[in-house]
């Protein structure tokens, strides 16, 4: 055998096991021990527990033989690695006997599901909110985050959201403050009041329950839908389709824009589709007569609330929104109460010009009796416009009058089609 000292001692032969006395370590299979026990070579334990009570234990090599190691380790997943397309991917699979395992990634509490570390700076963002769930991984700012209530931020770039229980899917600089709404997509579309829903490029929404998707599309007041591109519909119930439709705040109507370009220099024609409505009193003088709007009527004298906001807005005196439009439709009569198959009631069909805010009451009519069992009073289509203001600032609107019967209190219904062209 070799020379043995104090210091240092093979204790049998080819050095497979070495004393470091100095340095208190033993080596097995090495004569160069770097901790307490070094081990140079495989060890085959048939049996019993290998306990660390304090330090670290470290293993080498992949760890596929490694078993019941459930301290700090993942005992239901297989971690993994690979390489397609020059992109690198680091996996967790699920494992275990069962044919279909569910993955569960759950926050304690009220934490949030995210996918970068909160910081404070554009690279993390700030905090998110109690529930909410931000896999967004860009941003041009900090507050660029899913900072509302139980809010879902699902990808894109450059978006933020506010609100409670709302949600942006992907896009770029999408802004969502409102709660219980949803951008599905796009760029640059801002939602700021509650349950809407928005989509496209830079459509704006400020109502509550809106709905717009296209191209700068804007929406307002309550229920309102605008479709398509630069449209308007910014009334309650009302709804803009097509390009540069507009609804010029007119309570419950419909214009339809189905045009190819949005040149100006066709006055952006559309079609505006509403039903006015009024119920007259069994009386047929003045207490009995009424307008018909889109919110169910007003009465004709000094206590009048109709208005350009519920009846057919023509446009200002200094040109204002002016516009130009041919009318056509139906006006109906029935008796209130009457039943399904009564006879009392009246049918017309009506129609007429109207050559903008400045000109005469309505023009070209024509007023012509379809069938009156119930022998009331036609409409009267040509009187002289409703309005509001004064001087040049003064707005028009057309109005459809009615009477009452002395009989009968009696439901009006107009079911208009209104072929619109701008006038500024």
């Amino acid at each position: 055998m070799a020379d043995k000292t104090r210091q240092t001692g093979d204790l049998v032969s080819d050095n497979n096991i070495f004393v470091d006395i100095v340095n208190d370590r033993v080596g097995v299979g090495t004569t160069v021990p770097t901790s307490q026990l070094t081990v140079a070579g495989d060890i085959n334990l048939t049996s019993g527990i290998v306990t660390a009570t304090s330090g670290i234990v470290t293993y080498y090599g992949d760890g596929q033989y490694l078993q019941n190691i459930n301290s700090g380790g993942l005992t239901y997943f297989t971690e993994s690695q690979s390489t397609y397309d020059s992109s690198v991917s680091s996996i967790f699979d699920a494992s275990g006997t069962d044919t279909n395992i569910n993955a569960v990634l759950s926050p304690k509490g009220t934490g949030a599901i995210i996918g970068q570390e909160p910081d404070g700076t554009t690279a993390g963002g700030n905090a998110r909110a109690a529930y909410a769930v931000d896999l967004q991984f860009s941003r041009a700012d900090a507050t660029q985050v899913a900072s509302g209530y139980a809010s879902a931020l699902i990808g894109g770039t450059n978006n933020k959201l506010t609100s409670s229980r709302s949600a942006v899917l992907a896009g770029v600089g999408n802004i969502n403050t409102s709660f219980n709404s949803v951008i599905l997509g796009g760029q640059s579309n801002t939602i700021s009041n509650s349950q809407s829903i928005s989509g496209g490029y830079q459509n704006t929404l400020s109502g509550y329950n809106n709905f717009a998707f296209g191209y700068q599309n804007t929406t307002s007041n309550q229920f309102s839908i605008a479709l398509g591109r630069e449209s308007t519909s910014d009334a309650d119930y009302s709804m803009a389709l097509g390009v540069k439709a507009n609804t010029h705040g007119i309570k419950g109507l419909h214009a339809i824009a189905p045009f190819g370009t949005n040149s100006s220099t066709y006055k952006n024609p559309q079609f505006y589709k509403v039903i006015l409505t009024a119920v007259t009193p069994d009386d047929d003088g003045d207490s009995g007569r009424r307008y018909l709007t889109t919110d169910g009527g007003s009465v004709t004298d000094s206590n009048r609330t109709d208005s350009r906001y519920n009846s057919i807005y023509i446009g200002r005196y200094d040109g204002t929104n002016s516009r130009q439009m041919y009318v056509e439709g139906i006006v109906k009569a029935s008796e209130v109460g009457g039943g399904s198959s009564h006879s009392n009631y009246g049918i017309w069909e009506i129609s007429g010009y109207l050559r903008g805010p400045t000109g005469s009451p309505m023009q070209y009519t024509n007023v012509t009796q379809i069938t009156n069992p119930g022998n009331y009073s036609a409409p009267v289509i040509d009187d002289n416009y409703g309005s509001s203001g004064s001087g040049t600032s003064t707005e028009y609107w057309w109005r459809l009058k009615v009477n009452g019967d002395n009989s009968d209190s009696l439901l009006w219904t107009a079911y208009l089609t209104c072929y619109v062209t701008d006038e500024t």
